[in-house]
């Protein structure tokens, strides 16, 4: 089986197995996309490293956004 052949090879070959297969699956990716993404996630890490934003813990976020929607 493929699967347990796969297990077989060194960790390095079995994350770059699972890079393209996840690639695969996820289809042909847009570069004018994927460079708007990178360039929000390293906009974002700047504002909170810089102390203009701040991180939320994930349920007070959600409670948050719960809180506004019954306004």
């Amino acid at each position: 089986m493929v699967a347990e052949e796969a297990l077989t090879l060194p960790v390095s070959g079995r994350v770059s197995l699972v890079e393209t297969l996840l690639a695969s699956l996820a289809g042909e990716t847009n570069p004018t996309v994927e460079r708007a993404h990178l360039d929000e996630i390293r906009g974002r890490r700047t504002a909170v490293r810089s102390g203009k934003a701040s991180l939320v813990d994930g349920t007070e976020a959600l409670r948050e956004v719960r809180a506004a929607l019954r306004k």
